[in-house]
C-alpha cells in the first residue's frame, strides 16, 4: 500500500513537471509560483506516502501558553452555543480522527468537548483568563507539529495565522445601471462534486482535473440532463457566460466583488434594503490571490529567478529554498501586502487599463446565497467574530477547539469555517462585519504556536 502510494505521488510529480506554462509573462510567473507550490506540495507526499501528514504531540497542561489572554467571553459563549446546535446533528464531514495516534469519534471533539467548554464558560463570568485557566487542566492538549518542512516561507514546525472578515455592506442594485455595472451571482447550477458523488453513488471526477495540479475538480456545473461539465472562469463570467437571471445584484466597483469573492461573505445595500450574502459554492477553478498578482505584474521574473525557480520546482529532488523564492523588492511586495495596497494599485490611473486582466488573472469565482442572516461558515454555522476560525478539515475538523499564541498573545478558537487557501498548518480567523474588522484582518499574517483540546481519556 505505501509502495503503490509512493508511486502514484511520484507519476503526479512527474505530471505536473512537464505541465506546459504560457509564454504571456505575467502569467508565465503567476503559473511558476503555483507550480513551486504545488511540487513542493508533491514532493512532501512523495516523501512520506499517503497525504500531507500534520501531527500533534500532547503536551502536559504547564506548556499551554496563557499568560497573555485575548479574548472576549460573550463570544466565546455564542460560538460555543452555535458550534453545539451543529455536533448535534448526525451529519458532519469526519466521523473520526487521528490525532497523536489516539482515534477520537465526532462526538468526543465535537459534542462533548464543546458541551463541558460551554459550562466553563459560564463559571469563568465574563473572565477570558479564569476560562483559559479553567479550560487548562479540564482537557487533554494537543500541540500541533506545524509544517512537515520549510514552506512557503514558513518554518518547519510553525502555524500560519491569517485573517478575514465581512466587508461593509456594498451599495447595490437589482437593475443594471448608470455606475451600476458589476455583477455578483448567486450558484447557476455548480456542485460540491465529493457531496455529489456521495448523493448519487457517482465515481470522481465529475469534471475533469486540474491540468497544472491533477488533482480533480472541487466543483461542476450540473446540466439539466444529469451532465457535468467545468464551470466557465472568472474571466468568461465576466464576460457573460451566465443567465442573467442568476444575477443578485450590481455594485459600482469591479474590486468590491474581487474582495467580497475573496472574504466569502458580506452583506448588499441592495436597493436601499440590507441583505447578507453567503457563500454558496464556487467555480471550482484555482485561486491566485490578488497580492501575488500585482506582483507578478510589477516584475514577472521575480527578481530574476524565474526560470531558476522553474527548474527546482521540476525537479523532485530540488528542494533549494533559495532556488524556490520569488525575489521581488520590498517595493513590490509591499504593494500587495494589505486589501487597501491592492486597491490602491488597481485604481492607480497608470493601471487602470490593464486592471480588469489583472482580475481576471485570477480564474476562482464564488457564488453567494441572498438572506436575512449571515454570515455562515461550513455546514451553515454562524459566525462569530474572534472565535470563529477556518481550518483545513483534515486538520481541525468543524468543532475542534484550540488556543493558538502569536505575538505575545493567547485566544481561543473553535474550528466552524473552511477556505480554498486554506490548507494545512494554516488558520484564518474570523474578525467579524465592517471596516475596523477589515483593519484587524489585514494585520494579521503572524507564525504561531497551535494546541487542540479533547476530553481527557482515563489512562489503564
Amino acid at each position: 500500500m505505501i509502495q503503490s502510494a509512493l508511486i502514484f505521488a511520484l507519476i503526479t510529480f512527474n505530471m505536473v513537471a512537464h505541465a506546459a506554462l504560457p509564454t504571456d509573462p505575467i502569467q508565465r510567473c503567476l503559473d511558476v509560483r503555483r507550480l513551486v507550490d504545488i511540487s513542493t506540495r508533491e514532493k512532501v507526499a512523495a516523501k512520506e506516502p499517503g497525504v500531507l501528514r500534520f501531527k500533534f504531540h500532547k503536551v502536559s497542561a504547564s506548556e499551554l501558553p496563557i499568560d497573555h489572554p485575548t479574548g472576549n467571553m460573550n463570544e466565546v459563549i455564542s460560538a460555543l452555543n452555535h458550534q453545539i446546535k451543529n455536533c448535534e446533528k448526525d451529519s458532519g464531514e469526519f466521523q473520526t480522527i487521528e490525532i497523536a495516534g489516539q482515534k477520537f469519534k465526532r462526538d468526543e471533539w465535537c459534542l462533548d468537548t464543546n458541551k463541558k467548554m460551554l459550562a466553563l464558560a459560564k463559571t469563568a463570568k465574563g473572565d477570558f483568563q479564569k476560562y483559559l485557566t479553567s479550560i487548562k487542566t479540564e482537557f487533554d492538549w494537543y500541540k500541533s507539529d506545524g509544517w512537515p518542512e520549510n514552506h512557503a516561507g514558513y518554518k518547519k514546525g510553525h502555524f500560519q495565522f491569517t485573517a478575514y472578515y465581512a466587508p461593509t455592506a456594498i451599495e447595490a442594485r437589482s437593475k443594471r445601471e448608470g455606475e451600476f455595472l458589476y455583477p455578483i451571482y448567486e450558484n447557476p447550477g455548480v456542485v460540491n462534486v465529493v457531496a455529489e458523488s456521495k448523493t448519487f453513488n457517482l465515481r470522481p471526477p465529475l469534471c475533469g482535473v486540474d491540468p497544472m495540479s491533477k488533482i480533480m475538480r472541487g466543483y461542476c456545473l450540473k446540466n439539466t440532463d444529469g451532465t457535468y461539465e467545468v464551470a466557465p472562469d472568472r474571466s468568461e463570467i465576466n464576460q457573460g457566460a451566465l443567465d442573467p437571471k442568476y444575477i443578485i445584484g450590481y455594485v459600482k466597483d469591479p474590486n468590491d466583488t474581487a474582495f467580497l469573492m475573496l472574504q466569502g461573505s458580506g452583506s448588499l445595500m441592495l436597493d436601499g434594503k440590507l441583505f447578507h450574502i453567503n457563500y454558496n459554492g464556487a467555480n471550482g477553478r484555482p485561486r491566485t490571490m490578488l497580492s501575488r498578482i500585482v506582483q507578478c505584474a510589477q516584475d514577472p521574473t521575480c527578481g530574476g529567478n524565474l526560470d531558476t525557480m522553474e527548474r527546482c520546482a521540476k525537479d523532485p529532488h530540488c528542494r533549494d529554498e533559495a532556488k524556490l523564492s520569488c525575489n521581488i523588492s520590498q517595493e513590490i511586495k509591499h504593494s500587495g501586502a494589505s486589501e487597501k495596497l491592492i486597491r490602491q494599485y488597481l485604481d492607480h490611473p497608470k493601471n487602470r487599463d490593464k486592471a480588469e486582466d489583472l482580475r481576471n488573472r485570477d480564474q476562482s469565482y464564488v457564488f453567494f446565497k441572498k438572506e436575512e442572516s449571515g454570515p455562515f461558515g461550513s455546514e451553515k454555522i454562524c459566525l462569530t467574530p474572534h472565535a470563529s476560525c477556518a481550518t483545513d478539515h483534515k486538520v481541525i475538523p468543524v468543532g475542534m477547539n484550540f488556543i493558538y499564541a502569536l505575538k505575545n498573545s493567547t485566544s481561543w478558537c473553535v474550528a466552524q469555517d473552511s477556505g480554498g487557501a486554506i490548507i494545512g498548518a494554516h488558520v484564518d480567523c474570523y474578525k467579524g462585519e465592517g471596516i475596523q474588522a477589515g483593519i484587524e484582518a489585514n494585520s494579521i499574517n503572524h507564525s504561531g504556536t497551535l494546541f487542540v483540546a479533547l476530553p481527557k481519556r482515563k489512562h489503564h
